[in-house]
């Protein structure tokens, strides 16, 4: 025969943390990156290929190279979301990229016409 014990406990969060169901901070993520798409904060690989002046092909070709990825890959710290496949988009986030850009311009005028 199992017996079942119950017992209660406390968790002490910090001031600046909250408990959330999983469902609410999904949607809440969703909601904020609809926001950041459309007030421009973040692009596609569209806007990315008129920033550099390079076609889509070309950028994709670059910014895959394992030291750029590095850089630039969001999981590390940057500023671009890889596509995970198709029907998933690159997206940019629209300062950093463009201050990447403007502070290595050699990598990108290396490939331009």
């Amino acid at each position: 025969m199992q017996s079942i014990s119950e017992f209660e406990t406390s968790i002490l969060l910090p001031d600046d943390k909250v408990i959330v169901d999983r469902e609410w901070a999904i949607e809440a993520s969703r909601i904020v990156e609809e926001a950041n798409i459309k007030n421009g904060v973040i692009k596609d690989l569209e806007w990315a290929s008129e920033k550099t002046k390079l076609s889509k092909p070309t950028l994709t070709k670059i910014l895959t190279k394992p030291r750029i990825r590095k850089l630039l890959d969001v999981d590390s710290g940057g500023c671009v979301q890889y596509s995970k496949g198709k029907g998933s988009p690159w997206k940019f986030h629209v300062r950093k990229f463009e201050r990447f850009v403007d502070n290595n311009p050699q990598i990108f005028m290396k490939w331009s016409n």
